[in-house]
C-alpha cells in the first residue's frame, strides 16, 4: 500500500507541476521526521512538503520526499549536523537565504505551515530564518513548535525562548506544545511515536480548519 501511494503521488507530480496547492510545509531540523514522512504519502496531491536541515546525512537517510525538496544549509561536513544553537541556526539560513526563497517560490500554495522541535539545535534558528523569509509571501504562515525537556537543560530553552519571541513577530498563528506537559499525561514517559502523535494531532487540526 505504501509504494502505491509513492507510485501514484510521483505519476501525479508528472502531470501537475507547479499547481497551487492549499499548503506548504515547511519541516525544520530532526524531529517530526516521521509525521513528515506520513504526511508526504498521504497528503502529497493537495500540499507540498519540504525539509530544512544542517544534517544533510539525516535528509539524506531519513527523509523520504523528493529530493529536490530536501535543503542541507549546514557545514560542508556530510556527516556533521552542524553548531546546535539558534544564533547558528539564523546563519546557516542567512547564508542560504536566496536558494530557500527560491525552492520555496516554486511551489504556490494558500497557507505555509512551518514545523519544528525547538530545542539545544539549530532547528530554533533555522525555523525563525525561515519564518523571516515566508513574511515577505504576504501569505497566511502558522508555525507548529514543541517547547523542550526540563532536563535537556538551559540552553535547550534559551534557544527555545529565542524561537517563540520571533515566531510571535514573524508568523500569523503559533501553536506551541510543552515536551514536559506531555511527558506528564504520559505517566512520566515519553516515546517517539507520543511526540509524533502531538506533532500529527495538531496539524491535523490546522489542516482541518482550512
Amino acid at each position: 500500500m505504501y509504494l502505491f501511494s509513492l507510485y501514484k503521488n510521483r505519476v501525479y507530480r508528472i502531470f501537475n507541476p507547479n499547481k497551487q496547492k492549499q499548503n506548504l510545509f515547511v519541516f525544520t531540523g530532526d524531529m517530526g521526521t516521521n509525521v513528515l514522512n506520513r504526511l508526504f504519502v498521504e497528503y502529497n496531491e493537495d500540499n507540498y512538503f519540504i525539509a530544512v536541515s544542517s544534517d544533510n546525512a539525516h535528509l539524506r537517510e531519513n527523509v523520504k520526499i523528493d529530493e529536490h525538496n530536501k535543503i542541507f544549509i549546514g557545514n560542508k561536513s556530510e556527516y556533521s549536523c552542524g553548531n546546535r544553537d539558534f544564533e547558528s541556526g539564523l546563519d546557516y539560513v542567512k547564508s542560504n537565504r536566496k536558494r530557500i526563497r527560491s525552492i520555496l517560490k516554486k511551489h504556490p500554495t494558500k497557507h505555509i505551515i512551518l514545523v519544528a522541535g525547538l530545542r539545544y539545535s539549530s532547528a530554533s534558528g533555522i525555523i525563525v530564518g525561515v519564518s523571516m523569509i515566508t513574511k515577505t509571501f504576504k501569505l497566511p504562515v502558522t508555525a507548529i513548535v514543541s517547547t523542550p525537556f526540563a532536563t535537556e537543560g538551559q540552553n535547550a530553552f534559551t534557544n527555545s525562548s529565542k524561537a517563540i519571541i520571533a515566531l510571535n513577530q514573524n508568523v500569523a498563528e503559533l501553536i506551541d506544545f510543552s515536551c514536559d506537559d506531555l511527558m506528564r499525561e504520559n505517566g512520566g514517559k515519553l516515546l517517539i511515536r507520543d511526540l509524533d502523535g502531538r506533532f500529527e494531532e495538531k496539524i491535523m487540526g490546522v489542516m482541518g480548519a482550512e
